[in-house]
C-alpha cells in the first residue's frame, strides 16, 4: 500500500495599491463558460431512460455476454482436441496404465506436484480397476519447475522399463506437492518402483529422449490451449473422433462425470443409446 504525503504552504498577504479603475475592474463579474449538455435523439432517450429504470438489464446482458464467450472458447477447444486425437492418443512413450489394448482412452495432463491432480489420481485407479476396457495415457506437463522436469525424465525411463505405472502411483503417494519436490525425492521413488538410473540410463535421458517426451506434451497442450493440470479427454482409442464421442474436462472432474463419458463411448450409456437411436430415426 502506498502513502501520501501532503506538506502545508503559508502565504504572504501585502497590501498594494491599486488605482480606482483596476478595483472596478476586478470586481466586474466574471462570465462562467457552461458546457451545454449533449441533447439525445428520441430513440436513445428511450433506450436511455429504460437502462436507468433498470439497471438490471445491463448485468443481464454482460451475464449472457460472459456464457456466450464460454461457449465459444469450448467449441474451440473441442475443435483443437478433435484435430490433436491422433497425437494425443499416441504417446511416444509407453506412459500407459490399465489396459493397453483397451478401445476407450483417457489422457490426462498432469503434474506430480499438481494438488488437484493428486485429488484425482485414485479416481483414476478406481476407473481403471472397474473398467477393464480403458487404457490411460498421463501427459507430464512440468508447471511446477525444475524437480517436475527431471521427473518427466524418470517417467521415460520408467516406461522404457515397464515400470511407469507403480513409479506414477508411488510418485502420488509420496504427497511432494505445490513445490516440495526434490530431485532426490524421484530418484528415491524410482528406486521403490524399480526404476534403474543408472550413469547409462541418465545419460540417455539427458539426451533427445526426454526432451521428445516433454516437447510433444508441450506442443500438445498450446494446440489444445491447456491452462491447467488436471485436464481430462476421453475418446474411442481407434477410428475417427468427432464431437460425439469426444468428451473434454478442465480441472478436477468428478468421477461420476468420467464414468459416464467412458460409458458413452463403450456403448453401456442407454441414455446415450436411446439418444443416438432417435437422433438416427429423425434423419430418415
Amino acid at each position: 500500500m502506498s502513502f501520501l504525503k501532503f506538506g502545508a504552504c503559508a502565504a504572504l498577504a501585502v497590501t498594494v495599491a491599486l488605482p480606482i479603475s483596476s478595483i472596478a475592474d476586478s470586481a466586474a463579474p466574471v462570465q462562467k463558460s457552461v458546457q451545454a449538455t449533449p441533447t439525445l435523439n428520441p430513440a436513445d432517450q428511450r433506450i436511455h431512460d429504460y437502462i436507468m429504470n433498470n439497471p438490471t438489464v445491463l448485468i443481464q446482458s454482460l451475464q449472457a455476454y460472459q456464457q456466450e464467450m464460454k461457449k465459444k472458447e469450448h467449441d474451440e477447444k473441442i475443435i483443437a482436441s478433435i484435430h490433436a486425437a491422433d497425437n494425443m492418443r499416441n504417446p511416444s512413450f509407453n506412459t500407459v496404465a490399465g489396459n493397453p489394448k483397451g478401445s476407450v482412452t483417457l489422457v490426462e495432463f498432469f503434474d506430480y506436484q499438481c494438488i488437484m491432480c493428486f485429488r484425482v489420481y485414485k479416481d483414476i485407479e478406481k476407473l481403471t480397476a472397474k473398467n477393464k476396457d480403458l487404457r490411460v495415457i498421463f501427459r507430464l506437463l512440468p508447471i511446477f519447475g525444475k524437480a517436475s522436469v527431471y521427473a518427466a525424465k524418470v517417467d521415460v525411463a520408467a516406461a522404457q522399463q515397464g515400470k511407469y505405472d507403480k513409479f506414477h502411483d508411488l510418485m502420488f503417494k509420496a504427497k511432494h506437492l505445490e513445490g516440495k519436490l526434490k530431485d532426490s525425492d524421484v530418484r528415491s521413488i524410482a528406486k521403490k518402483a524399480g526404476v534403474s538410473l543408472s550413469k547409462s540410463v541418465m545419460k540417455s535421458l539427458s539426451s533427445d529422449q526426454s526432451k521428445a517426451y516433454l516437447k510433444q506434451n508441450l506442443t500438445l497442450a498450446r494446440a489444445l490451449k491447456i491452462s491447467g493440470t488436471p485436464t481430462f479427454y476421453i475418446m474411442p482409442t481407434k477410428g475417427t473422433v468427432t464431437r460425439e464421442n469426444l468428451h473434454f474436462f478442465g480441472g478436477v472432474a468428478p468421477i461420476q462425470f468420467l464414468q459416464k463419458a467412458i460409458d458413452s463411448i463403450s456403448g453401456k450409456d442407454q441414455a446415450a443409446i436411446v439418444a443416438k437411436k432417435v437422433a438416427t430415426d429423425n434423419k430418415k
